[in-house]
């Protein structure tokens, strides 16, 4: 045993203990080898282990092809300090419980196997999956449930959230409870559309503080949360040219799209249109992307459509789910109330 091993596992004896499932050894004076995660003895049974461990850990991860594009937007995010707001795809939701399958919860270690994913991201995003019942999107029952339970009392009012957690429908984790109050329930907080008053006071106030100083902003914004400013400002506020997109900047999008994928924050950049990126995705996803069906709408169509949506609660994306729809979201709306117009409404009004 070295000097340098003494002093680095604290030993001060020569005789070290090792557990294994069937037995406990008694070594005196073994030689360790170390590697970055594992403590190994030198015996040729734990030799081969060691090797057949560290043949099944990959050298180097595995990207799709949609991830080598987000390795590509990742670069541009960080050079330009944006924020990533990419989403979990089916591929990747599969590709994560593999790995966990095969290594087991290492989080720090799987990763590393994908883009721009934390640990704390990647656990998240499994314990999601693996929990949807009490971890996936709230329901218009819960949302009430937890209003009546707060009593219109502010976010910093509420002490009792075990409580509370123990009076909702469904489980969720208390940190879950705590956000989704704080951003969706809390009387003091603003939801939904913004006020142009509410618009200029943001922008004035950021211009005095900084958008690196948020916090602050929300503050004496009084109204909206650090979140809501920041998502305001970065997301719809910056860059701000309206009307028709035209075709050259059409063209530099699915240029950019092809280049970088679907990370419009990264998009708008690299582009250098004078957009804000939510207006930039909406153009794409609704115009421009190349699987969207365009062909003429049928009347039997349309009822399909406002069927679907009136038995999701006017839940147009499950009601796009339901049908297989390729059209776009904003074409499915405008049918569904062309439809609500012409047909439904006209036809209640001589039985009224």
């Amino acid at each position: 045993m070295t000097a340098l091993l003494k002093k680095a596992f604290n030993v001060s004896h020569n005789t070290f203990l090792f557990q294994n499932s069937k037995l406990t050894l008694s070594c005196t004076r073994a030689v360790f080898s170390v590697t970055p995660r594992t403590l190994f003895h030198t015996s040729n049974s734990n030799e081969e282990a060691r090797t057949n461990i560290e043949q099944d850990i990959p050298v180097q991860p595995h990207f799709s092809p949609i991830e080598l594009l987000r390795q590509k937007a990742h670069k541009v995010e960080q050079q330009a300090s944006l924020r990533s707001r990419c989403n979990w795809t089916e591929e990747e939701n599969e590709k994560l419980l593999n790995l966990i399958n095969t290594y087991g919860k290492r989080w720090t270690f799987i990763s590393h196997q994908f883009v721009d994913r934390s640990p704390s991201n990647v656990m998240n995003r499994y314990q999601l999956i693996n929990d949807s019942n009490t971890r996936g999107p709230w329901t218009k029952e819960e949302l009430k449930a937890l209003a009546d339970i707060g009593e219109g009392r502010a976010f910093h009012e509420i002490q009792d959230w075990k409580s509370i957690q123990e009076k909702l429908p469904r489980q969720r984790p208390l940190f879950m409870i705590k956000q989704t109050y704080k951003h969706t329930i809390d009387p003091r907080i603003k939801h939904g559309r913004w006020t142009s008053d509410e618009v200029d006071k943001l922008r004035r106030l950021i211009q005095k503080y900084g958008e690196n100083n948020m916090e602050q902003v929300a503050l004496l914004m009084c109204s909206r949360t650090k979140r809501q400013c920041l998502e305001r400002w970065r997301w719809q506020m910056t860059n701000e040219k309206k009307g028709r997109f035209s075709k050259d900047e059409g063209d530099r999008i699915l240029d950019a799209v092809e280049k970088y994928g679907k990370n419009f924050a990264v998009v708008a950049k690299v582009t250098g249109i004078a957009r804000t990126p939510r207006h930039i995705s909406q153009h794409y996803h609704n115009v421009l992307a190349p699987d969207i069906d365009k062909s003429e709408w049928t009347q039997e169509e349309e009822e399909k459509v406002y069927k679907s949506c009136m038995k999701h609660g006017r839940d147009m994306i499950k009601a796009k789910e339901e049908l297989g729809s390729k059209r776009s979201k904003r074409d499915m709306w405008n049918h569904f109330n062309r439809y609500e117009k012409y047909f439904v409404k006209n036809k209640s009004s001589p039985e009224e």
